[in-house]
């Protein structure tokens, strides 16, 4: 009979266990829900609206990031820089802005961004205070007008041309794509920062 040492397996084993273990977290902090679902899309649906106001705030100084995988965004609020897992966004509020049924986020899930997440998240957006394309060739315009002080929200496709709604003398700007362009983010002044699903906003009649 073969005389073998238990003491390397042993060890190879619980190394191995621990690999796998750290693997096993890293996948569930940075993959979307296991059933392939869109957490925050999903609540948008059971209320029934297209567009939610994620942040409220009047201090919002620079145009919003999304990170490389759609999941986080970052805003930065009087000169800081935050995080928010859009992930976990399982339930929203109802709300009305500008006549517009909008759901509206009850519980703030941020947390402080670092200068290295804003610094690639940044070099990942389109920069444009008015109007954003796609990769697939979706148009969103904010069009201010200057005689009452509104803003149209224009979305777009080769022939179909849809204008969503106008903000009624408030500034709106500084549409961004989220990467797997579902959404887009834009500020308005006096109220924060939106999120809109672009392909239930085309849906609609």
């Amino acid at each position: 009979m073969l005389n073998i040492s238990k003491g390397p397996i042993c060890i190879i084993l619980a190394t191995l266990a621990l690999v796998l273990a750290a693997l096993a977290r890293q996948n569930s902090s940075s993959t979307p829900d296991p059933r392939g679902a869109d957490p925050l899309g999903v609540a948008m649906h059971k209320l029934g609206v297209h567009t939610i106001l994620l942040v409220e705030s009047q201090a919002v100084d620079e145009m919003p990031l999304w990170s490389p995988d759609s999941r986080f965004m970052a805003v930065d609020i009087e000169g800081k820089w935050y995080k928010l897992d859009t992930w976990a966004i399982t339930a929203l509020g109802a709300a009305k802005w500008h006549g517009e049924e909008i759901g509206a986020v009850r519980d703030e899930l941020r947390s402080n961004a670092t200068v290295a997440q804003i610094k690639r998240w940044k070099g990942k957006s389109q920069n444009n205070p008015r109007e954003v394309v796609s990769k697939s060739g979706i148009k969103v315009e904010l069009t201010q007008h200057q005689e009452d002080l509104s803003t149209s929200f224009v979305i777009s496709k080769g022939s179909q041309r849809k204008t969503l709604w106008a903000s009624g003398m408030e500034n709106c700007y500084s549409p961004v794509f989220s990467p797997n362009e579902k959404y887009v983010a834009f500020i308005c002044e006096l109220n924060g920062v939106f999120v809109t699903d672009i392909k239930a906003a085309f849906r609609e009649p």
